[in-house]
């Protein structure tokens, strides 16, 4: 409801700004620093991953779901692997928050944040005349 609301009424400057360093900040102090490193660093070693990373964003800008290749994996297997995916991309952004000073953001935490400053939005709309 909050993405639809957004598309349909831009976000002032201000709040656009906020939304924006929101997003930055989710990135460096959550898995996104992390993700990023595991990303660049298979691309380095096995430049072809490139193709399957540009196909998934091409996926998610379509409003598709990514291919993931761990959801061929049986139930518990895949849990093991995300556990572990998750443990080593976190890291950098556990290292980060903590030397900052801030908390870590999980991938719930993350979009918690963003989805409040988008109704931080929506509820001055609906005060103003």
């Amino acid at each position: 409801m909050l993405a639809l609301r957004s598309i349909d009424k831009p976000l002032p400057p201000e709040k656009g700004q906020e939304l924006l360093g929101e997003a930055g900040a989710n990135w460096w102090y959550g898995q996104g620093l992390g993700e990023t490193a595991l990303n660049v660093g298979a691309v380095v070693a096995f430049p072809p991953y490139a193709i399957y990373l540009l196909g998934n964003a091409a996926l998610s800008l379509s409003g598709y779901e990514p291919i993931e290749f761990s959801n061929a994996l049986p139930e518990a297997p895949r849990e093991q692997w995300r556990s572990v995916y998750e443990g080593v991309t976190e890291s950098p952004g556990r290292v980060t928050a903590a030397i900052a000073g801030e908390e870590f953001r999980s991938k719930e935490r993350a979009a918690a944040r963003i989805k409040e400053v988008l109704r931080e939005d929506e509820q001055t709309d609906t005060k103003a005349p």
